[in-house]
């Protein structure tokens, strides 16, 4: 049976100590997915009529029409952000989203977000080849890695 010579043995350990391989899985989730389904629907999604108001039309519907989620895989951070328009005139309302942490188990995601006055919301998510499941309370995002 061969032995391996100790500065043989210290060289590969050096090399392979230099080397950067991901020490976390979320590490390997590092990157920027788009929005591609909310609720199983393509976007542009309809989020339900405008609150009415004197001089806007009743028949105006709430758009969400792009979404973007960044993980931070070193920092086990992401950012959610979704756009929303006016349906009739097509006015940008402005963007919503949350900033957090992100714990993964498997194929299972935990995304927790700032709530405000010291609150955390949490969602859950699934890890599906390039795709990430993201459920909260009204939506199921569904974004594809780019």
């Amino acid at each position: 049976m061969p032995t391996i010579r100790p500065v043989y043995l210290s060289l590969a350990l050096a090399i392979l100590a230099s080397c950067h391989v991901p020490t976390s899985s979320i590490e390997m989730l590092d990157g920027r997915y788009s929005l591609s389904l909310v609720n199983g629907l393509v976007l542009p999604y309809d989020d339900g009529p405008v609150p009415p108001r004197p001089g806007i039309d009743s028949t105006c519907r709430i758009l969400l029409v792009a979404g973007r989620l960044l993980i931070h895989g070193d920092a086990r951070t992401f950012d959610l952000s979704y756009d929303l328009e006016e349906s009739c005139s097509r006015r940008f309302l402005g963007t919503s989203g949350s900033t957090g942490t992100l714990k993964r188990a498997q194929s299972h995601l935990t995304f927790m977000g700032d709530a405000g006055d010291g609150r955390t919301d949490t969602r859950t998510g699934r890890l599906r080849g390039r795709t990430i499941e993201l459920d909260d309370r009204f939506y199921r995002f569904v974004f594809v890695r780019l």
